[in-house]
């Protein structure tokens, strides 16, 4: 596989957000509302990442991986504060592009994100997949991960059932 991984800086929060948005719109064209698909549009997705990006917060690391130069991966942690994640740090977002799917590219974002939080000393790490999408909760399923809760996201958009899933070690994500 010739991915490499590495941060994401300021200069590349529009690669970034287009990404997002091309998997989360396809990911979500069943599972979410037609205005939320609307409004959680390219543009917001810019705004968001350079705000991110721009102004990072605590633990936060955005990884991308790349093939060849071309972006294929990205994925985000940081401290969470959100009550139901019980204190772990939160794994934001984990998108692969369409056409790279199946290649190892998730695992290896995940194992980057968890070597990044080991060293910032952190043990665990939890995220929230929304109920339906089912081939992400297999994959973390699959790399270990627990279900812990199952939660409401009262988002301004969308008001989204959620299943959290956990690492209380990331042991499993460093191996």
């Amino acid at each position: 596989m010739s991915i490499t991984l590495r941060p994401a800086g300021p200069a590349d929060a529009d690669a970034v957000a287009a990404l997002h948005n091309r998997v989360w719109q396809s990911a979500f064209a069943t599972l979410a509302p037609t205005e939320a698909l609307a409004k959680l549009d390219l543009r917001s997705r810019e705004a968001k990442w350079r705000r991110l990006l721009a102004e990072p917060v605590a633990d936060q690391l955005v990884l991308l991986a790349e093939d060849h130069g071309v972006l294929v991966g990205m994925a985000a942690t940081g401290a969470s504060e959100d009550p139901a994640f019980g204190g772990r740090a939160e794994i934001h977002s984990v998108y692969v592009d369409l056409g790279q799917q199946g290649r190892g590219i998730g695992e290896s974002l995940l194992r980057g994100l968890a070597r990044h939080l080991r060293a910032v000393g952190r043990d665990a790490a939890a995220l929230d997949v929304v109920v339906g999408n089912d081939g992400a909760a297999r994959f973390y399923q699959r790399l270990g991960a627990r279900e812990i809760a199952r939660t409401i996201d009262a988002g301004p958009i969308w008001k989204s059932h959620n299943i959290i899933y956990a690492w209380d070690s990331l042991a499993p994500l460093l191996d």
